[in-house]
């Protein structure tokens, strides 16, 4: 089977450090399992995305358990932002299901953006069939007045660079279930590690005798924070899923809340 992946020195540190917090996500994922497992059946087009958007959520909050857990807390705080993201606009549909069309057909747009990249750095016509590049432009024809806004007075330019005339802070803000108050730590922070910024490298290197030092190694005390963060949003997540589906689930997730608080004031680094 080959060599393990990880470090299983950092996994047995993360998991006595985390005992109480490990222990009560044995229930998350029960809980889980009942909300995601199988197939959902779906009527509307907001049904739809609220579930995929929650499936993502599972998948962003387990891939930050492995990081966390071998001590890559850098990486799992990038991966808040995915998290994060997912959580607002499942959230955020959810509440206003009349966009989930306006979101779902942004795909078009995408695509024709995509195949504007791939226009300028590959050989298009090896990626996409002809058919395939008429079918996209079509697609997009149909839909871009969909997505103008009125020119920008600063800059002139007309257009949204997403789905949504809103930014995410304003979506989190109107849903008015408390991932507004994540933004600063779920977003912000997540999107200068994921990005080439000085603040990344900043956090990451000290100057000894005129040297410039990175610092390598386990960042555990940032793996704690996000796992911590991590949970939280994926907490919400799972309400909007019973909420909007009437799953009855309101006695576990009330439960889990409460264990979730317990090992937070149990946990280490």
């Amino acid at each position: 089977l080959g060599p393990i992946m990880g470090y299983p020195g950092e996994w047995r540190r993360f998991s006595k450090a985390n005992h109480e917090r490990l222990k009560f996500l044995s229930n998350l994922s029960a809980i889980a399992s009942t909300v995601f497992a199988g197939k959902r059946k779906v009527e509307t087009v907001a049904d739809r995305v609220v579930f995929s958007m929650g499936c993502l959520c599972w998948e962003d909050f387990n891939e930050k358990v492995v990081l966390c857990g071998n001590g890559f807390g850098v990486g799992a705080t990038k991966l808040l932002r995915s998290l994060y993201e997912h959580a607002v606009t499942g959230q955020y549909i959810s509440k206003r299901p009349e966009e989930a069309e306006a979101f779902e057909r942004y795909a078009h747009v995408q695509e024709h953006k995509m195949l504007g990249h791939a226009r300028r750095t590959l050989d298009i016509k090896a990626l996409f069939t002809e058919e395939r590049r008429i079918g996209i432009g079509r697609a997009f024809e149909e839909v871009k007045e969909k997505y103008r806004q009125q020119p920008c007075e600063k800059c002139g330019k007309v257009g949204q660079s997403s789905w949504s005339g809103r930014d995410l802070l304003t979506m989190a803000r109107e849903t008015g279930e408390g991932l507004e108050d994540l933004y600063l730590q779920c977003y912000f922070d997540p999107t200068v590690h994921a990005h080439a910024t000085p603040l990344a490298i900043m956090s990451r290197i000290v100057i000894e005798s005129g040297n410039t030092v990175f610092v390598a190694g386990p960042q555990r005390e940032r793996a704690a924070a996000a796992m911590s963060l991590a949970h939280g949003v994926m907490l919400l997540a799972l309400r909007t899923q019973n909420d909007y589906f009437s799953l009855g689930l309101d006695k576990e997730l009330l439960a889990h809340a409460q264990e979730f608080s317990t090992a937070l004031e149990n946990c280490g680094t």
